[in-house]
C-alpha cells in the first residue's frame, strides 16, 4: 500500500486494461453477481472472474485458482471474502496488482491479519466497506446496488468523492435527480489505502473533472489535504463541501476513523482553504451543476425574462432577502425592450413576455438584455408546457445567441416541471443552462456561488 499515491496509479485504478473480479457469482441477489453483470454490460477489457463454486457467471468460464488468472496488471475487485483471504491476499500481491477494491467488509476474525498484509501491498487500495465507484468516461461502474435499485447520473464535470457507502448512495439519488452530470462517483469506504487527498489531486489533474464535491466529514492527514486542495484550486476547479448535520453523523455513524492524524472539515478549515461550504446536500448539487456549465457571476444583478407575470413576482420576491439583487437595466436597455416588444409585455426588469411569447419573442428580450452592463445573471423562468415556445427551435436561437456572445454571463433556466423529460429543460441543458425547479433554489445557488466568487478575488488582492 503506497504512503504516496500517484496521479498514473490511480489511472490504473480507475482506468484499468483488465480486471479481476473475485466472489463473482450467478446468484441475483448477490453483490458478486450485481458486479460482474455491470463489468460485462459496460468494460471493454478483459474480466476474469474468480469463484471455487462456479463454473460459469453469466455465461462466462471462471477461475477457480488464482494460479489459472493470466498474469498482467489487473484491478482486483473483492465482492466477497474467501475463507483464505489473507493467503489470497499475500498471493495478489505477489502479482503486482494495478490496484485492489474491497467491495465487502473484512470479517473480524480475520481484520487484523488481513490489514497486515494489505499494508505490504505496494499499490492504490481502495475500501473496505466501498460502495465502489462510477466513471461516466470510462464507462466503468462497480456501484454495489443495481441500477433497478438506484439510478446513475449522467456524463457530466462533476468529481464525487464520499467515505461512506450510505453517503455515496444518497448522492448517487440526488445528483440523478437533479439531473447533474459527473465525472467520477468515488466511495473510498474505510479508506485504508487511497484517502480523500490523493483523489482530490487525481480530480486535480483530470480534465474531465471541472468541479469537485467532497461529501466527507473527515480528513486522514491535514498537511496532504491541503496541498491537494491548493492543487485544484490552481486548476480552478471549485471545491464544494456539503454540511453534515450532527443527526446524520450519529444516523450514519459517520467520523468512524481512529487514526491519530485525522482531523474534521471545520468551518475554520474551510474558510482558510477557499472551499464552498452548503447548507444542505441538494444546494451542493445545484451548485455543482452551475459550477461545471457556466462562468459564475462576477456580480449581484439578475435580469429576469419570463412568460409568465407571477414567476416574476416570485423571482423578484426571492432576490428580497439575499446579496443578489434585480438588476437596474441602462435607459437604452429599457427603450429597446420598449420598441422591439408588444405593448402589453414588461419591458423592465423583470421583463414580463407573457404566456404568448414564442421562442423568436424571448431571443429578441435576451439579445437585448443580456449585453446590459448592470446585468450578471440572467434567469429564464418559463412555463414547463407553453404550447407557444417550441424547445427545438429555441434549442436552435439560444444556440446561435449564445454563439455571437462575446462577453460570458451566467445563464440559469427557472421551469418548474416535476418531469425530468420535459422538452424545455432537456433544450436548456443540452446547452448547458442549468435549470432549476423554483426561483428560491435558483437564486440561493447563484448566491452562493457569488460569494464564493467575491471570497476568491479577496484572496487574490491579499
Amino acid at each position: 500500500m503506497c504512503s504516496k499515491t500517484s496521479h498514473q496509479e490511480l489511472t490504473g485504478l480507475f482506468a484499468p486494461k483488465s480486471i479481476v473480479l473475485v466472489g463473482a457469482s450467478s446468484n441475483p441477489q448477490s453483490l458478486g453477481f450485481t458486479v460482474a453483470r455491470a463489468l460485462l454490460q459496460q468494460f471493454e477489457g478483459p474480466v476474469y472472474y474468480l469463484s471455487p463454486t462456479e463454473a460459469k457467471v453469466l455465461g462466462s468460464p471462471t477461475f477457480a485458482r488464482i494460479e489459472e488468472i493470466p498474469q498482467g496488471q489487473h484491478l482486483w475487485i473483492f465482492a466477497a471474502v474467501t475463507k483464505d483471504f489473507p493467503v489470497l491476499l499475500q498471493q495478489i500481491g505477489e502479482r503486482t496488482p494495478a490496484a485492489l477494491m474491497l467491495l465487502m467488509e473484512i470479517p473480524s476474525h480475520i481484520e487484523s491479519e488481513a490489514l497486515k498484509v494489505l499494508t505490504g501491498i505496494k499499490c492504490p487500495i481502495i475500501g473496505p466497506r466501498s460502495a465502489g465507484y462510477l466513471d461516466t468516461a470510462t464507462m466503468l461502474d462497480t456501484i454495489t446496488l443495481p441500477k433497478d435499485m438506484i439510478q446513475r447520473p449522467p456524463s457530466g464535470a462533476t468529481g464525487a468523492l464520499t467515505d461512506n457507502r450510505d453517503v455515496a448512495f444518497g448522492l448517487l439519488e440526488l445528483l440523478s435527480k437533479y439531473r447533474c452530470g459527473v465525472s467520477q462517483v468515488i466511495d473510498l469506504g474505510d479508506a485504508i489505502g487511497v484517502d480523500e487527498s490523493d483523489v482530490l489531486s487525481y480530480f486535480a489533474g483530470n480534465p474531465s473533472t471541472r468541479v469537485i464535491l467532497l461529501a466527507s466529514g473527515q480528513i486522514a492527514r491535514l498537511r496532504k489535504f491541503k496541498t491537494a486542495i491548493r492543487s485544484a484550486k490552481r486548476a480552478k476547479k471549485p471545491i464544494i463541501v456539503p454540511q453534515f448535520s450532527e443527526e446524520i453523523v450519529g444516523m450514519l455513524g459517520l467520523h468512524r476513523r481512529t487514526d491519530n492524524g485525522v482531523s474534521d472539515i471545520t468551518k475554520e478549515l474551510v474558510d482558510e482553504l477557499g472551499l464552498i461550504q452548503t447548507s444542505s446536500w441538494g444546494r451542493a448539487v445545484d451548485l455543482a451543476k452551475l459550477c461545471q456549465w457556466q462562468p459564475l457571476p462576477k456580480g449581484p444583478g439578475i435580469a429576469v425574462i419570463s412568460n409568465f407575470g407571477p414567476y416574476c413576482v416570485n423571482a423578484a420576491s426571492s432576490l428580497q432577502d439575499s446579496k443578489m439583487n434585480v438588476a437596474h437595466l441602462a435607459a437604452e436597455t429599457l427603450r429597446q425592450l420598449q420598441d422591439k416588444l408588444p405593448p402589453y409585455c414588461r419591458a423592465n426588469n423583470p421583463t414580463c413576455l407573457y404566456t404568448n411569447a414564442d421562442e423568436i419573442r424571448l431571443d429578441t428580450a435576451l439579445q437585448i438584455v443580456f449585453p446590459d452592463p448592470s446585468v450578471h445573471t440572467v434567469m429564464l423562468c418559463l412555463l414547463p408546457t407553453s404550447p407557444f415556445i417550441d424547445s427545438d427551435y429555441l434549442g436552435i436561437m439560444l444556440r446561435q445567441r449564445l454563439a455571437r456572445i462575446k462577453t460570458p454571463k451566467t445563464m440559469i433556466g427557472v421551469i418548474p416541471a416535476t418531469e425530468p423529460d420535459n422538452l424545455l429543460v432537456q433544450s436548456l441543458e443540452q446547452l448547458q443552462i442549468p435549470v432549476y425547479s423554483n426561483p428560491h433554489r435558483a437564486v440561493s445557488t447563484l448566491e452562493t456561488a457569488y460569494n464564493y466568487v467575491s471570497s476568491t478575488l479577496k484572496t487574490r488582492r491579499k
